[in-house]
């Protein structure tokens, strides 16, 4: 590989990553964060949902995404209740998501 078709190739990247990727929602499944987070005990163990998208156009690159139940003071802070009202709906299998890389390069549900 020349030194040109690499900086091509980077440059692609970075536009792409800058641009922003589109994910469908291919599963959801009730879990806690113990089990999702293979019980890492950082957090409280709280119950949610895990979420699976599966980035279009990239080959077979999926991430999870896991969402915590709110307690009724909280929920307007929550990331599922963002999740609403970015979508306009709550997750559900088909469903077409924004998807970022976020500052540690991981995907995650666009929900700015």
């Amino acid at each position: 590989m020349t030194q040109t078709k690499l900086i091509k190739e980077l440059e692609e990247m970075e536009n792409k990553i800058k641009s922003g990727f589109e994910g469908k929602i291919i599963d959801i499944e009730e879990t806690n964060s113990d089990t999702f987070f293979e019980d890492s005990g950082t957090y409280e163990n709280k119950e949610g949902i895990g979420v699976t998208v599966e980035i279009i156009g990239e080959n077979d690159t999926s991430f999870e995404q896991f969402f915590a139940r709110p307690s009724p003071l909280g929920i307007q802070k929550s990331n599922i209740f963002l999740f609403k009202k970015k979508y306009g709906k709550y997750p559900e299998v088909g469903l077409t998501v924004k998807v970022e890389i976020n500052e540690d390069g991981f995907f995650k549900i666009d929900l700015d």
